[in-house]
């Protein structure tokens, strides 16, 4: 470290344990990564599943945590699109790669540089802090399983529909606009209302043809013959497919927010209190939310 210490660090002490506030891990960014001064984190259903039960074994006691809202603290040496001070959101890898800096929960957190992006001062912290996991799941699903052309901020209509289920979801918001940016009708749900009559198998039917249904979970039960399910890795833009990285979080995301071309979504709901208000967050997840997200604010911007 050079001229800071990671002081405190929500933590798990094993599995299905609750989080509690403890030494953080000292960062030490590779090249490529950035150190992020935490001021907002968002929750996440991986969340609580992983404090539950762990999709690989930890180093307990172990930092969880994907999205987080701050400001610029060190660079890596290859790092040149950022400067210290500049306010940024980014997408932890820490679940993957296992490195207990490299999550949110804390108030120093290391992120890829290309799972990054700059913030415009028009918009609050908090409202960013809601993108990292649901944008990169997004970009996964869209230019990873099904191919398509990358954003841009003057998307050119390709005459393609997507069928987009949970649009009020945050996937589902940055799924929508992701896919309107490049160039294609969106058909969406986004109500209980209507399940029986807008079965996967019925909305196939009245689009036609083969499709192919990127699922932000491993596939479950059995699809329609016509239908092809493919589970989505939302780290893979910044693990396995570097490119994907490049074309979202560097070359669209912070240019679309700063013109005004994509919005953070769904709106926050705000808990204050640190750290250790984190659990609270997470139990309140699990009871349930519709059309917002849960965001603790960690310091103050």
């Amino acid at each position: 470290m050079t001229s800071f210490e990671n002081q405190a660090a929500l933590q798990i002490e094993a599995k299905a344990r609750p989080f509690k506030v403890g030494p953080g891990p000292v960062p030490n960014p590779s090249e490529d990564e950035v150190v992020i001064k935490v001021a907002y984190v968002a929750i996440n259903p991986v969340d609580h599943i992983v404090q539950a039960t762990p999709i690989f074994e930890y180093p307990y006691p172990y930092v969880l945590g994907t999205d987080v809202a701050g400001t610029v603290a060190q660079l890596g040496s290859n790092v040149t699109r950022f400067k210290l001070g500049q306010r940024v959101i980014g997408h932890c890898d820490g679940l993957l790669t296992k490195k207990p800096t490299n999550n949110a929960f804390q108030a120093y957190s290391t992120c890829r540089e290309v799972l990054m992006a700059e913030v415009p001062d028009s918009l609050p912290l908090a409202n960013a802090a809601v993108l990292p996991l649901g944008f990169s799941t997004a970009a996964s699903g869209l230019y990873i399983n099904l191919k398509l052309p990358l954003p841009s901020l003057d998307p050119k209509p390709t005459g393609k529909k997507i069928l987009i289920w949970g649009g009020s979801s945050s996937v589902g918001s940055s799924t929508i606009q992701l896919a309107v940016a490049s160039g294609l009708e969106v058909l969406t749900t986004a109500s209980p209302a209507n399940h029986e009559y807008a079965k996967c198998n019925d909305i196939f039917a009245h689009i036609g043809g083969r499709g192919s249904l990127p699922l932000v979970l491993p596939p479950q039960g059995t699809f329609a013959e016509n239908v092809v399910p493919e589970y989505v890795n939302g780290l893979a833009p910044g693990m396995t497919h570097p490119e994907i990285g490049d074309g979202t979080w560097r070359k669209f995301l912070g240019q679309a927010l700063a013109a005004g071309k994509f919005q953070a979504k769904p709106d926050p709901k705000v808990i204050t209190g640190g750290l250790e208000k984190i659990q609270e967050g997470v139990d309140l997840l699990k009871k349930g939310v519709s059309a917002t997200k849960i965001v603790v604010e960690i310091s103050k911007e």
